[in-house]
């Protein structure tokens, strides 16, 4: 398992498809801002920012909050959602779909949903939208 900050490539599904994954950091509660940033009772916003490299021979295309999981200290996994917007920087695709030709990359931030009471402990990252055959995960101290 990799730790937060090291890179991992992943390869998907197409031929000569590969993103290099990189999570930067886990802002932890994160501020929802402007849009549809309400919360359920009980739970906070925690904000994972993330670096994808195209460093495949092919264009990248995918949307980064269909490929990222999250697991909590009790076990559960959690989604993360286009929205909402996080005071600690913009999403990584504030429409869903981002697009990287070979070497090009972005940095921006999935939001994930978890109890108040909870951390998250290990993030997952599967591309095509998270059905492709490889998932690097990154282990949260």
């Amino acid at each position: 398992m990799t730790a937060l900050g090291e890179a991992l490539s992943i390869k998907g599904e197409a031929p000569g498809e590969q993103v290099t994954v990189t999570f930067l950091q886990v802002v932890d509660p994160a501020c929802g801002v402007g849009g549809s940033s309400s919360l359920l009772a009980g739970m906070k916003y925690v904000g994972l920012e993330l670096r994808l490299t195209n460093s495949g021979r092919t264009q990248y295309s995918d949307a980064p909050s269909n490929c990222t999981w999250g697991w909590t200290d009790s076990g559960r996994q959690v989604g993360s959602y286009v929205w909402p917007t996080i005071s600690a920087g913009p999403a990584i695709a504030p429409h869903a779909d981002l697009e990287l030709a070979p070497g090009q990359s972005a940095t921006g931030y999935v939001v994930m949903e978890i109890p108040e009471n909870a951390r998250l402990t290990r993030i997952d990252f599967t591309p095509d939208s998270g059905f492709a055959s490889e998932t690097g995960e990154w282990k949260l101290s």
